[in-house]
């Protein structure tokens, strides 16, 4: 008889467990986000056509963006007073769009930015900047950016570049 109970406690105990277990596991999924709200989870700034723009890219590409003024003061050809000034937020949200979108559009014309081609550049901006791509790499990481970030600005520059490239060409315009 007291085996039977204790069968029978055992059988309950685990009954429990697993109803505990269910529950426990519907109250996780009703409780997380999905679609949208999963979407409007993310610390994001902007959307385009479905990516989001996100906080962390804006304040990687402003980081850069001063890491690239600490080594070049002024651009080129601009006057001796005028510096160059921390981009705002705003307009640093543009810019990402505009890469997204020229991105999406290079993919969609199959226009390919190879990855050896951006490393390529990405070593010509750190010579511009008197550091070796390691170097580069490396001051990014220190400033809160990050080489992804480069290099992504600088795909999207390639691919912007064949983008009008193969407008002028489809338009009969020469180079």
């Amino acid at each position: 008889m007291l085996r039977k109970m204790a069968r029978t406690s055992a059988v309950a105990t685990g009954a429990i467990a697993a109803q505990s277990l269910v529950l426990g596991s519907i109250l996780i999924l009703a409780a997380a986000p999905t679609g949208a709200a999963f979407a409007q989870s993310i610390p994001h700034v902007a959307e385009v056509d479905r990516e989001w723009v996100t906080t962390a890219e804006v304040q990687r590409r402003i980081k850069f963006h001063t890491l690239w003024v600490a080594h070049h003061p002024k651009p080129p050809g601009a006057a001796s007073d005028q510096p160059l000034g921390t981009p705002s937020r705003e307009a640093v949200v543009n810019l990402l769009r505009r890469e997204t979108l020229s991105l999406r559009e290079a993919r969609k014309a199959q226009i390919e930015i190879a990855d050896d081609e951006v490393d390529r550049e990405y070593a010509r901006l750190a010579t511009r900047m008197s550091l070796t791509a390691d170097q580069l790499t490396m001051a990014l990481a220190g400033s809160g950016s990050d080489a992804e970030t480069v290099r992504q600005l600088i795909r999207a520059g390639l691919a912007q570049k064949r983008l009008a490239a193969r407008s002028r060409e489809l338009n009969g315009w020469r180079e």
